[in-house]
């Protein structure tokens, strides 16, 4: 690469608007803005394709406007998607010049969806991710803990607004002490892009190995993105945050403690109306667990409160009418915000003795502002008793209401039914069918007659799930276009997971539609788990959200959420883990919670036995017994600190098998 500046010469600016417009004025309510970075200077080795799908069934189009250093415009181009259309644009096509920065202004609202690949002809380096919404007067760019690989830090910041805005960045680190701070003036409608560890920002010499958070303010809405790189190999993206403040120095998180949180699923989904019937409320999940840092860390939940909140996200009350059903559904009366386990978007999470829950948070996939956010995050904050606090981490929370029901039953779909609103079309069909009376007992919760172990309700008919799936087994596609029929879904692309990056789809884990309704299965319960594919050191014939391991953590504080197993294809899932250890992945860098110096990166290899132990090891019990075994293994034998069980490969310690 030439210079890392040239990486940052343009930046190319998303702009979603709900009505067509013909020029780029001030940012109205409702509008959309994205940006990523552009690479005109290198466009004899790179490649840079914005991919544009249309999610929905009508013809869709878009302008792509594309304006130079000072903001002014110097080309419109116009595109028209059919429906369920597709569309790659080389952005470094001839028709669009170098040293511009672009708006794209959706002319009718279409549900259109962004991409952006940038792939190294030269050098292979590819990097890929979805656009989503980063507009706020105030931005955050999480870099993580220092990453010696990283050779430059970056990031990109557009001023949408029709005048000159000065920005202020200010870098922190984990306790929110300012390291340092500078100013940009940005003229309307431009943008800055800029390397943050060179001379015309914080500068080469600034302590990024303490650095952990890049913040922007101004006066305006600005959109970011940040941007990591590797030589001229690779690219890292990571959108900006919208916050609602920017710490002013002075704050007090240890270094002794680590605070790890995830959501128990990949994706959590929830009815879009409770009037008619409900299949699910909103009820999201959220766990962690505190570790005393040391040499032989600790985890703990006494003497420690842990409390969450959501990112721009403070209030579920007219985001859905949950509320005017609850006590018809559920038999209770519930406040406002309130979840039917009591929690709201903001509180205390529950200690147990060996991890901290919030369980059935009434979160939906809406921010304070309106938009859609399937992702949203979640700030999970460690304190002693006294309120000081002793570490802080950010997760990833899914929420959508994204299930397609009305792809088959819309009216006139299946039985010919129109009532003017698919959900009653499903309830006469279901009476039709059934000699039921459902129509006339509005609004019905399906799992108050059919068992669902998903609500913990013992129906006095079949589970719900044995009996969607087998209803619909040979009335929707297989593989995941199938699956996406129902569960959210071509627009929130649940199924994002390292697995899925590989290949592998539900069908690979769940099996086909005839199998998840088989009645013999257990819904929720017979999944598959780690030890159906990995063999030593990962639990055997445990649930994968409900297993623990190395040190008694669970495997998703180290994983990731089912269906979203790290490194996740959606970045802000990998931010945790980066924020810990400094890259994507596993959880496995020893140095997060140990403090004796210890190096690896895999804990399920860590171990201080010989090599081939694995294939000797009943050698030794058979001369030696196993009774030494339990000071790591535990007095019980399934796991202990080592977090390996006996019975993940025998029937016990004292097994034959």
């Amino acid at each position: 690469m030439k210079k890392r500046q040239q990486m940052f010469a343009v930046t190319l600016i998303l702009f979603f608007f709900g009505a067509f417009t013909t020029s780029a004025g001030a940012v109205a309510s409702g509008e959309k803005i994205y940006v990523l970075p552009h690479i005109p200077s290198e466009r004899d080795t790179w490649d840079c394709l914005l991919i544009v799908d249309n999610l929905q069934g009508s013809e869709a189009g878009f302008d792509l406007k594309l304006f130079g250093e000072g903001g002014e415009a110097v080309l419109t181009d116009t595109f028209t998607l059919a429906g369920f259309g597709y569309r790659e644009i080389n952005l470094y096509d001839s028709r669009f010049p170098a040293g511009t920065s672009g708006l794209i202004q959706v002319a009718d609202g279409g549900n259109l969806s962004f991409r952006v690949v940038y792939r190294n002809r030269t050098h292979g380096g590819i990097a890929e991710f979805r656009l989503t919404e980063t507009t706020a007067p105030m931005l955050a760019f999480n870099l993580g803990t220092y990453n010696p690989a990283l050779t430059w830090k970056g990031l990109a910041v557009a001023n949408m607004a029709d005048q000159t805005a000065q920005v202020l960045f200010s870098a922190v680190d984990g306790n929110a002490q300012v390291l340092g701070s500078f100013s940009r003036s940005l003229p309307a409608h431009s943008r800055a892009a800029f390397v943050l560890n060179d001379a015309d920002a914080f500068g080469a010499d600034f302590p990024w190995d303490q650095c952990v958070r890049v913040y922007a303010s101004a006066p305006v809405s600005l959109a970011g993105l940040n941007i990591s790189g590797i030589q001229n190999e690779k690219l890292l993206f990571t959108q900006a945050v919208p916050v609602d403040e920017v710490p002013s120095g002075g704050g007090n998180a240890t270094t002794d403690y680590v605070v790890i949180a995830w959501n128990d699923l990949g994706m959590h989904c929830y009815d879009d109306d409770f009037s008619t019937f409900s299949i699910l409320p909103p009820y999201n999940n959220l766990w962690a667990q505190v570790v005393r840092k040391d040499t032989t860390p600790e985890v703990v939940t006494n003497g420690v409160t842990v409390t969450y909140s959501f990112e721009n996200n403070t209030t579920s009350v007219g985001k859905t009418n949950f509320w005017s059903y609850e006590d018809k559904l559920f038999g209770v009366q519930l406040a406002p915000d309130t979840g039917l386990k009591g929690k709201q978007l903001a509180g205390q999470m529950d200690p147990t003795a060996d991890h901290f829950i919030a369980e059935g948070i009434p979160l939906t996939q809406f921010n304070d502002d309106g938009s859609v956010n399937y992702y949203q995050t979640a700030i999970v904050t460690a304190k002693d008793l006294s309120g000081k606090i002793l570490a802080q981490t950010r997760t990833i929370v899914p929420v959508s209401n994204e299930m397609h029901c009305s792809n088959c039953h819309e009216d006139n779909g299946v039985g010919e039914i129109s009532t003017g609103y698919y959900r009653t079309n499903i309830l006469t069909l279901h009476d039709r069918e059934e000699g039921t009376h459902l129509m006339d007992n509005r609004p019905v919760l399906c799992a108050s007659c059919h068992s669902s172990n998903a609500l913990g309700t013992a129906g006095s008919q079949d589970d719900l799930s044995h009996v969607i799936h087998q209803k619909h087994r040979d009335k929707v596609a297989s593989g995941l276009n199938g699956c996406y029929s129902c569960h959210p879904g071509p627009d929130t692309q649940c199924l994002r997971g390292t697995m899925f990056q590989q290949g592998m789809d539900c069908t690979n884990c769940h099996g086909t539609m005839a199998d998840v309704g088989n009645g013999s299965r257990e819904p929720w319960l017979d999944e598959p788990n780690c030890g159906n594919c990995h063999e030593y050191g990962t639990p055997q014939n445990e649930l994968f959200r409900l297993a623990t391991g190395h040190g008694g953590m669970y495997c998703e504080s180290c994983h990731g959420s089912t269906h979203a197993i790290l490194p996740s294809g959606y970045a802000p899932d990998n931010e945790q883990n980066i924020l810990l250890q400094g890259k994507a992945g596993p959880l496995g860098d020893c140095s997060v919670c140990h403090t004796d110096g210890r190096t690896g990166n895999n804990p399920h290899e860590t171990s201080p036995h010989p090599e081939g132990w694995k294939h000797d090891h009943g050698d030794y019990v058979e001369h030696n017994g196993y009774t030494s075994c339990a000071t790591c293994h535990g007095e019980d034998y399934r796991g202990g600190t080592s977090g390996v069980s006996c019975y993940q490969c025998h029937n016990g310690p004292s097994g034959d098998d």
